[in-house]
């Protein structure tokens, strides 16, 4: 998506998916309740993004998260 700031297009990045896996306890919620599946079950006991372009910044997983183990980073301009 792009934004129009004083007649200049800015080009938006999408969203940025962290998953802190010294605090994930391997529940795999976010696997269940992300709309665009950028989740994966990952090597050991942790998930993995699979896709970060596909995030739409819902924040189901940052929010339902359990362990706090995922923050979810907005969208912010392209250098």
């Amino acid at each position: 998506m792009d934004y129009v700031r004083d007649k200049e297009v800015i080009k938006m990045e999408g969203f940025k998916v962290l998953i802190r896996k010294e605090w994930c306890k391997g529940c795999f919620l976010c696997l269940q309740i992300c709309p665009k599946k950028v989740f994966t079950r990952g090597e050991g006991k942790v998930p993995e993004v699979k896709d970060q372009d596909k995030c739409s910044g819902c924040l189901l997983c940052e929010l339902l998260c359990p362990d706090l183990a995922i923050t979810v980073e907005g969208r912010c301009p392209r250098e």
